[in-house]
């Protein structure tokens, strides 16, 4: 990575609140930002759309920046 990928990096994580590189740190940050999906209250159709009237988490970032992790494939999924 150089320097400047370094800096934007970090500047994500910063506007984030995680890593999304670290697949353990997005899974968490996930579950706690959204609930955990895969569990028994989260089946009904009430859940759901509590769910789908959040915004992205994704949201906070900038085009450039969504961009950047996405060409770069740094969003550990």
């Amino acid at each position: 990575m150089t320097p400047d990928d370094i800096k934007m990096l970090d500047c994500i994580k910063k506007k984030l609140g995680f890593d999304p590189t670290d697949r353990k740190e997005l899974h968490k940050a996930l579950d706690e930002y959204y609930g955990s999906i895969g569990s028994e209250k989260d089946q009904d159709l009430s859940s759901d759309l509590a769910i789908d009237d959040k915004p992205s988490i994704w949201s906070k970032l900038s085009l450039e920046e969504s961009e950047w992790l996405h060409k770069n494939h740094l969003v550990a999924f």
